[in-house]
């Protein structure tokens, strides 16, 4: 079943049911995430594959949609976003076990929300973006040699694609300066850790 929808940069857009029932289970499910009502933790512990599976099936359904069709509507970009938030905050170990390809795909999405207009949107973004940065200062700047198998992976990912860390810093700087957004200081706290990993 489809739905036709007008607007949205061409005359016509088919939306899939799917995409909407989507958005009804991100929301419900980056709650419960976001809200410490479960010590995740304990699956780990005990080897319980459930939470790693739901986090992957989830991801997943949300990696099907085209970016832009998750831009494009107020409601999945909220949901959506969200989730990130909660991922790149709570369960960053999963974001980090990502092949390249996905992971460099998320984060060049967060970078798409922190254009936004939204300023709510582009304050996750920008939550995510400090959780990733603060991660990696700490444990492979400041550190001697990354130790952790999440900070092994953070290491790859960033050697895979070493542009990425500057053109978000860039990027941070262009909101900042040359627009007037309300939200300046969650937009600045990642700055500063994007400049402390930056050697130049």
């Amino acid at each position: 079943m489809k739905i036709r929808v007008e607007g949205i940069g061409h005359s016509w857009v088919d939306i899939r049911i799917g995409i909407l029932a989507q958005v009804e289970l991100l929301l419900p499910f980056g709650f419960s995430l976001a809200g410490n009502y479960v010590n995740f933790g304990v699956f780990e512990l005990y080897g319980d594959r459930a939470l790693s599976d739901a986090l992957d099936i989830a991801l997943k359904m949300t990696l099907s949609i085209p970016l832009a069709d998750i831009l494009a509507f107020r409601k999945l970009t909220r949901a959506y976003f969200s989730f990130l938030e909660v991922l790149f905050n709570s369960h960053i170990n999963f974001i980090l076990n990502l092949d390249a390809a996905t992971f460099m795909h998320i984060v060049g999405s967060l970078e798409s929300g922190l254009k936004g207009l939204d300023i709510n949107i582009s304050s996750q973004c920008a939550a995510a973006v400090d959780n990733l940065a603060a991660l990696y200062f700490n444990n492979i700047t400041m550190g001697e040699a990354p130790t952790s198998p999440a900070s092994v992976k953070l290491a790859q990912h960033i050697a895979d694609c070493p542009s990425l860390f500057p053109q978000i810093l860039k990027t941070l700087f262009e909101i900042v300066l040359f627009e007037d957004c309300g939200n300046q200081w969650s937009l600045s706290r990642p700055m500063l850790s994007l400049i402390l990993i930056s050697e130049q």
